[in-house]
């Protein structure tokens, strides 16, 4: 078997212009998981959080997370508060309006989701799913050896 022939396979299938579509759900889904709602999301699940942490769990670097937190802090979506216990570090938390705005952008996903695996059909999408699982797995533990 020719894992690289695979691999590139995959990567024609993830682009649009590969197949001269105009829209990729993959590519939708992957766009709603980065950026500002990758950080609404991450503060609406775990609650406050360091711009350092942040940019560790969501592996954005640390003046992007800054970019999104200015932009999100504007709109009303996050607030920063400094640390009472340590007076150098500024602990962000989500506002009300902005986890209104994580639980709809995440139902809107949701159902994004939902419709591509009912079109895939229920077995299809239960393999899909096993297999996406192995992959990060085995992302995750190819990245704890690279890491040691």
């Amino acid at each position: 078997m020719n894992y690289e022939e695979l691999a590139h396979r995959l990567f024609d299938l993830l682009t649009v212009r590969s197949r001269g579509r105009t829209e990729n759900p993959m590519e939708y889904i992957q766009n709603c998981l980065n950026g500002e709602y990758a950080v609404l999301s991450e503060l609406s699940d775990n609650g406050a959080a360091t711009p350092g942490s942040l940019s560790r769990s969501l592996c954005r670097s640390t003046a992007r997370i800054a970019n999104t937190l200015k932009s999100l802090e504007f709109k009303g979506l996050v607030r920063r508060q400094t640390d009472t216990s340590d007076h150098r570090r500024v602990k962000v938390m989500i506002t009300d309006k902005g986890k209104a705005i994580a639980l709809k952008k995440k139902k809107e996903l949701c159902a994004v989701v939902a419709k591509l695996f009912e079109n895939m059909g229920e077995q299809d999408a239960i393999d899909y799913l096993r297999l996406q699982e192995k992959a990060m797995n085995a992302f995750a533990i190819r990245r704890a050896v690279v890491e040691k």
